[in-house]
């Protein structure tokens, strides 16, 4: 990964230098994507294995599957299509079989029988889409003939859980089983255990979503300065940065490290912190003095990073004494977070020992969670709360999210994210760590901005 130059200190290479830094590191994130590229069939099959087992013990005789990420969990097929409303598709995980059978409309037929681990005979389609009937009576009948030994069918209901179909067909689905005596469970927990702890394939991906966007954070200081000289060229009258630019900057960066999407990238500013980590960018110029941060998680084969970095234009030295103490005790939180996740203590121990060291008390906390599971979904079940004790077991992939109000009664914020993993001795970041001051940026622009700085800056 390019390594960020440390805040306020000048960079030890020319341009033209890190230009080819910065190309080289390019060329070895892509070299190590096509290793990474596919899911083998070894991989699901040991996710069968470990589902039927737990089928079993929870005496479920099959799980239907709707979602996008669980359908690429079960299959390792990515497709842009699911983002149309008009066909569903459905998977079905059996207690008994060696592959899932495939629900699905014609025109994802042959991807899965000539591209997947499945054979013609585990795959059924409709022509899709159906008003009347769009693959609900044929889901039905595949439902019904899973060899039944404790009639339970398993849909996913359970909190952070989607069903993907209308509403009316679950009832139609509901009414067939129980026409043959099939009683409808909640099987959310075990798909949520069963993503829960990555193999050391899924690691491998997450680890290679962050390499990504590291490489994309240490590079974007250098590339905002390029993006203000190019613009002093070409639009003179407002030649300034804005937050919006930043955050396409960033995007623009990670599809050159190698991103496949990058879904979720917030940009939000204030002087001396921000007022929320959600919203989209706006067009303000980013002024001396300004706090930035951009919270991204984009994805690589499936596997979501997500974690931010915080930025200040001109440099540190423009903060206020509250702002740098709210820096130094997030920071410092998330060391002390890390070493629990060292320990392999709980989620709710991670919460805990944060909070005391920015100097909240746990017990009243008013943050809902200061991290949570990583992997399928930028967001994953569980959080890093006053209530989960998750138990912090190898395999856990991982996000650790201290923040902390600039001022107690006001509204301004400092927020750090970092991703990790639970290994069997420990932990190991899985994300660029962030400097324990904030990095500056746009240096040259605060100086045009305010002149009056210069001499300080």
């Amino acid at each position: 990964m390019l390594a960020a130059t440390p805040a306020n200190e000048a960079p030890d290479i020319l341009p033209h230098e890190r230009s080819l830094v910065i190309e080289d590191v390019a060329t070895k994130l892509h070299a190590r994507a096509k290793e990474l590229r596919g899911v083998p069939t070894e991989e699901l099959e040991r996710r069968l294995v470990r589902a039927q087992a737990a089928m079993e013990e929870q005496q479920i005789d099959f799980m239907l599957i709707t979602t996008q990420e669980d359908f690429f969990y079960w299959t390792g097929i990515i497709s842009r299509f699911w983002n149309s409303p008009t066909r569903p598709y459905y998977l079905v995980i059996p207690r008994e079989g060696s592959r899932p059978l495939a629900v699905v409309p014609t025109i994802m037929t042959y991807i899965l029988t000539s591209r997947t681990w499945l054979d013609a005979e585990h795959v059924r389609d409709w022509p899709a889409p159906v008003k009347e009937d769009d693959g609900v009576s044929l889901l039905g009948e595949v439902l019904c003939g899973v060899p039944q030994k404790f009639k339970r069918g398993g849909l996913m209901m359970g909190f952070e859980s989607t069903i993907r179909m209308p509403v009316r067909d679950i009832d139609r689905l509901r009414a067939t089983l129980a026409e043959n005596s099939i009683e409808v469970v909640d099987a959310s927990s075990v798909m949520r255990n069963l993503r829960l702890i990555k193999s050391g394939f899924e690691v491998a991906r997450i680890r290679h979503a962050c390499n990504i966007a590291s490489s994309a954070f240490a590079a974007l200081p250098a590339s905002l300065d390029l993006l203000y000289q190019r613009k002093q060229v070409t639009n003179p009258e407002q030649p300034f940065v804005t937050e919006r630019e930043m955050r396409e900057e960033m995007r623009r960066l990670m599809f050159y490290f190698g991103a496949d999407d990058t879904p979720y990238v917030m940009c939000q500013s204030g002087v001396n912190g921000y007022d929320n980590i959600i919203l989209e960018p706006t067009d303000k110029v980013l002024q001396p003095g300004t706090v930035v941060v951009i919270d991204t998680g984009m994805c690589f084969e499936g596997y979501w990073c997500d974690f931010d970095r915080n930025f200040v234009v001109g440099g540190d030295h423009l903060l206020s004494e509250a702002t740098k103490r709210a820096q130094d005790l997030v920071w410092q939180a998330t060391e002390d977070g890390f070493q629990i996740c060292e320990e392999h203590g709980t989620s709710s121990d991670v919460f805990r020992v944060m909070s005391r060291k920015m100097g909240q008390d746990p017990a009243t906390n008013s943050t809902g969670r200061m991290g949570h599971g990583l992997g399928l979904h930028i967001t994953e079940s569980f959080s890093n709360n006053a209530t989960d004790e998750e138990p912090l077991t190898p395999g856990v992939c991982m996000t650790l999210e201290p923040g902390m109000l600039v001022d107690p009664e006001g509204e301004l914020m400092i927020v750090h994210e970092e991703n990790l993993v639970i290994t069997e001795d420990g932990a190991e970041w899985l994300s660029n760590r962030a400097p324990r001051r904030i990095p500056s940026i746009l240096v040259a622009q605060a100086e045009a901005l305010a002149p009056n700085l210069k001499s300080r800056l």
